[in-house]
């Protein structure tokens, strides 16, 4: 095969040894360069060797900076939503759901099929509530814990959105901790033992949850970020952390218990549940918006697709808090 020839994302997904939707998210994030024939993603050899060979020092070859996300009227390639989410006009001014976590995806898509077309800006969480604060996004789905009060999201939306009116409603519970080589060779076993095991580590980019919380973590454990190995070291998506774990390029990162599922190559040690909330600004324009997200609930579909995927949705609906 020639190093120009055309790679699909099966291809790929082979060679990497990982699945396709991580393929899917190494592509969005610029992690491994891709062009598209037609809607197609595409890739070349060459692309992804490079990729291969800088995945072992930590390097990213085909990111030359931040990526730039914008609200689209389809999921990410990476979740399963990806087709189900009609295109929507322009003039239909569908609501925008900013966050980056799938069950964003599965908000959307029931959201838009009881008639309240949704578009999803792809952000991390705590980007996710600047946006809506900023009135760039209607709704923010985020997972953001807070070590003073030892919760999760109210005291961001405190911060981040003063005076914004809102609802939160909750979404779902799952388990947040490491992901680890396969077998846990550095025998890490808890936050601390980040700093006592000497294991490097591969981060997400600030804004994040998941980089909230590795921040958080340390700051309880009275911990300089440089005293843990690989800290500095980031790539753009959760997706990549548990690709370059799974590869050997890294031996931690901070995760969610469904993306160690989705990986092969790797364990998951949980630390902490985790809540992800929908936040929804109150306003003239968004009343069926947000009488939609307090409807989840009553929506069994709903229920099902999130714990197909790992959540705990036994409160999926429930209102958390108003301003």
């Amino acid at each position: 095969m020639r190093e120009d020839e055309a790679l699909q994302v099966e291809d790929v997904s082979a060679l990497l040894g990982v699945g396709r939707n991580t393929v899917y998210s190494l592509a969005k994030s610029g992690e491994l360069a891709s062009y598209r024939v037609g809607r197609k993603l595409r890739f070349t050899r060459a692309d992804v060797e490079r990729y291969i060979e800088a995945s072992k020092t930590g390097g990213s070859p085909a990111s030359t900076g931040p990526i730039p996300v914008a609200p689209t009227s389809a999921a990410t390639p990476s979740s399963p939503y990806a087709t189900a989410i009609p295109e929507i006009a322009p003039a239909a001014d569908p609501f925008v759901i900013s966050g980056g976590d799938i069950s964003g995806d599965i908000i959307a898509h029931a959201i838009s099929g009881k008639g309240f077309p949704c578009s999803r800006a792809y952000l991390g969480s705590y980007l996710a509530l600047v946006d809506l604060y900023l009135g760039r996004a209607d709704a923010a789905v985020v997972h953001l814990f807070d070590r003073k009060s030892g919760t999760y999201n109210i005291p961001y939306v405190q911060r981040l959105a003063p005076g914004v009116p809102v609802s939160v409603v909750r979404v779902a519970r799952r388990s947040v901790g490491l992901i680890v080589q396969a077998g846990n060779p550095k025998h890490l076993h808890s936050w601390g033992s980040l700093l006592t095991r000497d294991a490097s580590l591969v981060n997400v980019a600030r804004g994040s949850a998941m980089r909230v919380l590795l921040d958080e973590v340390l700051c309880e454990l009275e911990a300089r970020p440089e005293s843990v190995r690989g800290y500095d070291r980031e790539v753009a998506s959760p997706d990549a952390v548990a690709a370059f774990v799974a590869k050997g390029a890294a031996e931690a990162g901070v995760g969610t218990s469904n993306l160690a599922q989705a990986t092969l190559g790797v364990d998951f040690l949980p630390m902490q549940n985790e809540w992800i909330d929908i936040v929804v600004k109150k306003s003239e324009r968004t009343r069926s918006l947000v009488r939609a997200a307090k409807r989840l609930g009553d929506d069994p579909r709903v229920r099902r697709e999130l714990e197909a995927l790992g959540f705990d949705a036994s409160r999926l609906g429930s209102i958390i808090y108003e301003s």
